[in-house]
């Protein structure tokens, strides 16, 4: 046990020893290791300060809430101050016309060089008449450097913009019997006519025709039919009448019935009143006339509707804007009324003439001229005047004219159905015996 035990003395010498002889094998290690440097904290550097933000250019809203209550809503505004009235548009379009008036439309040129073109029926007639006056013919004057045709294609828009091809709808509509149609021109109302009743059209027709169920109907009463026995159109110009006569070949004919006759090629003839020795050339299309073109003066000579001497009256006479464009309306009236079977017969007119309001009155004054140099028509006239007046009423024509009733002529009704101001009429007349 002593062997193994180390005493300290010893113990220390033989670690002195061995630390020796290393230290003698390495000279370098005779110098001592200098202690480790303790590191030195690091020093703390302060962040520079954010950019303060550029100001910018509108302010920025504080959304922060009002300590105080917000205020009150305002009281509500009357809705009738700011919307326009129809007198501030009334204003607005009398401006703006008499803008297009001074600036785009030209001056009214004149018929002799001193004296304005007028019309007749409110220049006062007299000496004036020859020299200073228009008298309409019946022919639109513009025709004179356009075709009929493309003359018919410029009012097709116009119209029906304006509402005047619905008024013709309702004006075709109430054609029944045997129907005269007076300044039928190019035949614009051939479309809405109700043609199909005249296919296998015969005389036999105009006195009865035996209705389904075996019982007869009343010839004199057309309305309860509902149906045209035969068609007469009427006007004084060749070229319109050709334009006519095309439509009814090539889209009112094709679409009847295949059975219904047809006169092929068309039957020309020439109806003569020995009485006034005037002549009329016809032209028709169906046998027996049933459907048929007459050229001749509604001032002068109205043909009877074709059949026995019993239908020598018509059923319904149609007019559209024809007392316009006549030197003499109250005599076409009177016309209209011989050949108009009394009590059942009516006059259907639908024309147009000086409105209710004043400022378009002023318009039409204005450019009467230019409209009946492109039209042929006096498109200011007072036919509500004239029409009363020819019925024995007590309005009085505005600027004079020819005055008298004509016998047995009554007004039905005069409408004015609101389209262009006033200014179309829609006449209804009827004879008594």
């Amino acid at each position: 046990m002593l062997a193994c035990r180390t005493s300290p003395r010893r113990l220390s010498a033989a670690s002195w020893r061995a630390g020796f002889r290393t230290s003698a094998a390495s000279p370098a290690s005779k110098r001592a290791t200098p202690p480790r440097p303790i590191p030195k904290p690091k020093p703390q550097v302060s962040k520079p300060p954010k950019p303060t933000p550029k100001p910018r250019p509108y302010p920025i809203p504080s959304y922060s809430p009002s300590p105080s209550p917000p205020p009150p809503p305002p009281p509500p505004t009357n809705k009738k101050l700011i919307t326009p009235s129809l007198a501030g548009s009334l204003a607005l379009a009398v401006v703006f016309g008499y803008f297009v008036s001074v600036s785009v439309i030209p001056r009214s040129p004149t018929q002799d060089g001193d004296e304005p073109l007028v019309d007749p029926l409110t220049s006062g007639g007299g000496d004036r008449a020859g020299t200073c006056c228009a008298v309409p013919t019946g022919r639109p004057t513009s025709l004179a450097g356009i075709s009929a045709a493309q003359f018919d294609r410029e009012l097709d828009y116009e119209e029906s913009k304006t509402g005047v091809t619905k008024l013709r709808e309702k004006l075709a509509g109430r054609a029944v019997g045997h129907v005269l149609e007076v300044a039928v021109g190019t035949g614009r109302n051939f479309n809405l006519y109700n043609w199909e009743s005249l296919a296998g059209a015969s005389t036999a027709k105009n006195e009865s025709t035996p209705a389904k169920g075996g019982k007869k109907k009343d010839a004199s009463l057309p309305e309860a039919e509902g149906e045209m026995f035969s068609f007469t159109g009427l006007d004084i110009a060749k070229d319109m009448l050709d334009v006519a006569s095309t439509k009814l070949t090539k889209n009112i004919l094709p679409a009847l019935p295949s059975t219904t006759p047809l006169s092929t090629p068309p039957t020309v003839s020439v109806l003569r009143n020995d009485a006034d020795e005037v002549t009329a050339g016809a032209i028709s299309f169906l046998p027996n006339d049933a459907i048929r073109l007459v050229k001749t003066n509604a001032l002068s000579y109205l043909p009877p509707p074709p059949g026995p001497p019993s239908t020598q009256k018509y059923d319904t006479v149609i007019q559209t804007f024809g007392l316009c464009s006549v030197s003499d309306p109250r005599a076409v009236l009177s016309n209209l009324a011989s050949v108009l079977k009394p009590e059942t017969g009516r006059i259907i007119l639908l024309e147009h003439g000086r409105g209710t309001w004043g400022v378009v009155n002023w318009w039409l004054d204005k450019h009467a001229p230019e409209h009946f140099r492109k039209y042929g028509c006096w498109w200011n006239r007072d036919l509500e005047g004239i029409v009363r007046e020819a019925a024995g009423g007590k309005s009085v024509i505005s600027g004079g004219g020819k005055k008298g009733a004509v016998p047995g002529l009554e007004v039905v009704k005069i409408e004015r159905p609101g389209y262009q101001g006033g200014t179309v009429l829609w006449i209804e007349l009827k004879v008594v015996e």
